[in-house]
């Protein structure tokens, strides 16, 4: 692989990873599922939920217990990329913001860490195998949104 079909490639990596990011937080299962392959393996919440196809991935992300919260957003700290022939590997540190979206609520603040194995199908990156890893969690309490003044005393 030349160097710049490699940055192209990495490119390519992140933008799947980026588009998990945006589907799992406004809900878009049809693009959360375009991220998958069919047999991918996953394993979420430092293994408390584990699925072997995409099938049951999707079940679980579907689930009320997921999406718990009225708004959330992955926000990206960092992704270290390797490229082997047609399989990847991304190593992504992540800060997520879980919130209700009502004062007196709690915000739950996550660091976590998704570790994937990529390959080429149909010449589009997919998962095929997420390790998810919750490394640490405060809350934080939600207040009502206050803006300032604008009008002219």
């Amino acid at each position: 692989m030349t160097e710049r079909s490699d940055v192209l490639e990495r490119i390519r990596i992140r933008e799947v990873l980026e588009r998990y990011y945006y589907a799992h937080d406004y809900h878009r299962f049809d693009l959360l599922e375009s991220c998958f392959t069919e047999d991918v393996k996953a394993t979420y919440l430092n293994g408390a939920v584990k699925t072997s196809n995409r099938a049951e991935l999707m079940e679980s992300m579907r689930s009320p217990a997921s999406f718990a919260f009225a708004h959330q957003s992955h926000n990206t700290s960092h992704t270290n990329i390797e490229i082997v022939g047609s399989t990847a590997t991304s190593d992504t540190l992540v800060v997520i913001f879980f919130a209700q979206g009502k004062a007196g609520a709690q915000i739950v603040v996550r660091g976590a860490r998704y570790l994937d194995k990529l390959r080429l199908e149909n010449d589009e990156w997919r998962i095929y195998e997420r390790e998810h890893r919750s490394l640490w969690q405060c809350q934080i309490p939600e207040l009502a949104l206050a803006f300032p003044s604008t009008s002219k005393s």
